[in-house]
């Protein structure tokens, strides 16, 4: 089984995936893999360059060609992918996959979500945020929220997201 998910900046992706790694889904990371591309091409790693970065892969080999390369060589296993940024990815992943591919879009609203990235970045500059949010790797949101096949809410704590997930994960199992 393969689930992918989507959702803008801090909405709560990196949570789900937690939870579906406590469920021994492997857990595939979009940006470990370009912080590994930055690190062979001695740049930065910040939000900036990853951004740029994942970009310029997408414009180079598309959403699908992306996620071929995630699972290059992998072995069959239940997966969790902690970012799908693009349409093509998604489209992908269910036309390869089928029924054994699920989409999740992590929705927060933003209050929460910039009090989060406040939290984490210590950033309360909404320019920089906004500018974030409109990277290449952002915009694709409001049609991968369309795409998927469950929309889970992270506003509460995480017991109300587990509760949620608990929900989601008896029907697909």
């Amino acid at each position: 089984m393969i689930i992918g998910l989507s959702g803008k900046i801090k909405s709560g992706k990196t949570t789900v995936t937690e939870y579906f790694g406590k469920k021994k889904f492997t857990v595939l990371s979009t940006s470990k893999l370009l912080k590994k591309l930055l690190k062979a091409n001695n740049l930065e790693e910040n939000r900036e360059n990853l951004q740029y970065l994942g970009g310029d892969l997408l414009n180079l080999v598309g959403g699908g060609g992306f996620m071929e390369i995630m699972f290059f060589n992998l072995p069959e296993s239940d997966y969790i992918i902690d970012s799908i940024r693009h349409v093509g990815a998604s489209t992908y992943l269910r036309n390869k996959y089928g029924k054994n591919y699920y989409h999740i879009y992590v929705k927060s609203s933003d209050s929460v979500r910039y009090s989060r990235i406040k939290e984490k970045y210590g950033i309360d500059d909404r320019s920089l945020i906004e500018k974030w949010e409109s990277a290449e790797t952002e915009t694709a949101n409001d049609d991968l929220e369309r795409l998927a096949d469950v929309i889970i809410t992270s506003d509460g704590s995480v017991d109300e997201l587990y509760h949620q997930l608990d929900i989601f994960y008896n029907k697909i199992r």
